[in-house]
């Protein structure tokens, strides 16, 4: 697992959440991420904006929100 220092605002784009999910916003913050998934693929750890749910999610449903970047500006 892969700490991330400080923490990256995500947006989740699955079309659905996992069950028995509370938050329904699709934002949060990535604290950390780990290569064990299908293919190779990432899997995040978002603590959820709304209800500070912790979920896993897969690396193709998964967004950085926004423009987080130094030094840039979002479109």
């Amino acid at each position: 697992m892969h700490r991330l220092e400080p923490p990256i605002p995500v947006e989740i784009t699955a079309k659905t959440l996992p069950t028995g999910m509370k938050s329904k916003c699709r934002r949060g913050w990535a604290y950390a991420w780990e290569r064990c998934g299908i293919d190779g693929h990432r899997i995040w750890v978002v603590v959820m904006d709304d209800t500070g749910e912790v979920v896993d999610v897969p690396q193709p449903e998964i967004r950085v929100d926004g423009n987080w970047s130094y030094g840039r500006r979002a479109q």
